[in-house]
């Protein structure tokens, strides 16, 4: 009889899923002990069903859970700090960098395979750390979703580089606070830029094949002039109308 093998674990939702999971069940439990089926409800699911207990091991591996054999579960610190303060302070960011840091695999990608292709990360975690073709899939896309969470947070914030989990990419210079850009994490032939706009809206920017270089930041530049010409024209037109 064939063995399935075992994956090691890991997050099954993405960061910013957990982080509306632990809103929901605070919002619901407060700061009490609670079953396990409490806690899949206020996740969403009906019962305690497989992917429901997927989604609490997520919960619990990004720190935002404690449980107990007695009394079952209850909001973690970490996980309180998350659920009472507002997103974009500085506290909420500092607590979502440390949930991302508390899995092990997404600790190991991040310090040492964060600029890595798609297929170097699958025969890392395949070959190397032993998951399956399907588990390494669905990791990968939980830590890309996560990354580029922390990075639309971090956006707009003035931190500094010490404090930063993202170091100089997510360092915002003094003198380019008002047009502050994020590099947010992609794979190496593509590079994404989000800058912070009025009424907490924001505009992204996709670079493919490789980082720019000087001649393309230019032409980039002249190309921004005909834009700003161009809904210049279309808000007038829309407007005489």
């Amino acid at each position: 009889m064939s063995v399935v093998k075992r994956s090691p674990s890991y997050p099954s939702m993405s960061l910013e899923d957990a982080v509306i999971a632990v809103k929901s069940a605070y919002k619901q439990e407060g700061k009490s002990w609670f079953p396990a089926e409490s806690l899949a409800v206020a996740m969403g699911s009906r019962s305690l069903s497989g992917t429901a207990r997927s989604r609490i091991g997520s919960l619990r591996q990004y720190g935002l859970v404690e449980s107990d054999r007695t009394n079952g579960y209850r909001i973690s610190d970490l996980g309180l700090t998350i659920a009472v303060n507002d997103e974009g302070t500085d506290t909420f960011v500092a607590a979502v960098e440390e949930a991302f840091r508390r899995p092990d695999v997404y600790r190991d990608l991040w310090d040492n395979f964060r600029d890595a292709s798609q297929n170097t990360l699958r025969n890392k975690l395949i070959v190397n750390s032993d998951y399956s073709e399907e588990a390494a899939g669905k990791l990968i896309d939980s830590f890309r979703e996560s990354t580029r969470f922390i990075a639309s947070l971090s956006s707009g914030q003035e931190r500094s580089q010490g404090d930063d989990m993202f170091g100089s990419e997510t360092r915002i210079e003094p003198r380019h606070r008002s047009t502050a850009a994020v590099l947010v994490p992609a794979t190496p032939d593509q590079v994404s830029f989000r800058f912070p706009l009025t009424g907490g809206r924001f505009v992204d920017v996709l670079f493919t094949g490789g980082y720019p270089n000087e001649r393309d930041m230019k032409l980039f530049g002249q190309y921004l002039e005909v834009a700003k010409e161009t809904l210049m024209d279309v808000k007038e037109d829309t407007q005489g109308e």
